[in-house]
């Protein structure tokens, strides 16, 4: 974590941007939301600045729409840690500003920035992600669509139909077998800057590099569109061995026993792969700068800490499908239990929840298996 030296505070618009080393930090509220947030949420992520330094070159940093929402997440992220009130009650505050600011920011005969518009959009949803209500999920959609119409505004795309369906249940078997054979074939058919290296490092520590594993990718979108991959295919292979188990009649014509071994294999090795790709993804407390440099993936995916809720669904979804053993779930926990204590992110908690259910059911009934219920 950065020094109290290195702090950051809200600056207001000037006519210049004085430079960061001139700060101090200050007893305001806003000003510590801003700090928690370069602190837990900014800094050392994938993609963004790895030092004060860096961060003190970045253009977007001195908005004020954004510099709000920084306060916004980083008081939200403060009051789940420490229970203070007035932090949430001021993180609001701040959240309406920014969504003020931003609708300002995007009016015409304004022509803003895309990093800034697309940072303010992200950060939005994030706050949503932190504050943690039950109405979360739905709002961080309502940001993402917005997002996504504004780039549909500037870069115009052609509409294409969709078509959906309802199928009888061996249409649903031969879907679900013809997306895992096709997931598998992409996956099969990369190569160049889609190939990465699995790397052996037993001395690092083993709550935060899983079996002394880790990925280098060619740069962090990679590492991403892999894990997305994963995700998605351990979802696809899930529901077929749902179907299968609540239904082992009708699927004995299309899905053999050895059929069914094959799916369960490829899940394990897919949920593998997710956890040892995390620090890909996220820096562990536990990591050293030199040990960060040593396990991260090169700049490229954007969105730095934004990234996170992303993984800790994929880290639910790989520890608690079927087949997968349980030092697996307990590795994943530890991380997502880490990324709460660190971050104060209340998703992360409600992954945890989650997690800790599905064992339990587990435990008592032996059902394996837990279907993302969320993305």
């Amino acid at each position: 974590m950065p020094s109290a030296a290195n702090a950051v505070v809200v600056v207001k618009e000037e006519p210049a941007e004085p430079a960061l080393s001139s700060l101090l930090i200050g007893p305001s509220l806003e000003e510590r939301g801003i700090q928690f947030y370069v602190d837990r949420y900014l800094l050392g992520h994938p993609d963004e600045p790895k030092t004060i330094g860096e961060l003190g070159s970045s253009a977007w940093l001195w908005n004020p729409a954004l510099q709000h929402v920084m306060a916004a997440v980083g008081l939200a992220g403060l009051s789940n840690l420490t229970g203070n009130a007035d932090m949430m009650a001021a993180a609001r505050q701040k959240y309406g500003q920014a969504l003020r600011q931003t609708g300002q920011l995007i009016q015409p005969p304004n022509a803003p920035s895309l990093e800034v518009t697309i940072r303010s959009v992200v950060m939005l949803a994030m706050f949503e992600v932190v504050k943690g209500t039950h109405h979360a999920t739905g709002t961080v959609h309502a940001h993402v669509m917005g997002g996504a119409a504004l780039m549909r505004s500037w870069c115009p795309l052609p509409n294409a139909p969709f078509g959906g369906f309802r199928a009888l249940m061996q249409l649903c078997y031969s879907m679900l077998l013809s997306l895992d054979t096709e997931l598998g074939a992409w996956a099969d058919s990369l190569e160049g800057q889609w190939l990465y290296r699995t790397e052996k490092a037993p001395d690092l520590p083993p709550r935060a590099v899983f079996r002394g594993e880790y990925h280098l990718y060619f740069d962090v979108w990679f590492a991403r569109i892999w894990n997305y991959y994963r995700w998605a295919r351990i979802l696809v292979d899930q529901n077929l061995l749902d179907l299968i188990n609540q239904n082992p009649i009708s699927s004995l014509p299309l899905v053999s026993v050895a059929r069914r071994a094959q799916v369960l294999e490829t899940i394990r090795a897919l949920a593998r792969d997710v956890l040892v790709s995390t620090p890909s993804h996220w820096r562990h407390p536990l990591l050293d700068d030199a040990a960060q440099i040593t396990v991260e993936s090169a700049g490229g995916g954007g969105s730095g800490a934004a990234g996170l809720p992303a993984l800790l669904f994929q880290l639910k979804v790989a520890s608690c499908a079927p087949g997968v053993p349980k030092s697996y779930w307990a590795w994943a926990l530890d991380i997502i239990q880490t990324i709460w204590g660190d971050m104060g992110m209340l998703h992360a908690r409600s992954m945890m929840e989650a997690m800790r259910a599905h064992q339990d059911a587990l435990d008592r009934t032996g059902v394996e298996g837990i279907l993302s219920d969320e993305w």
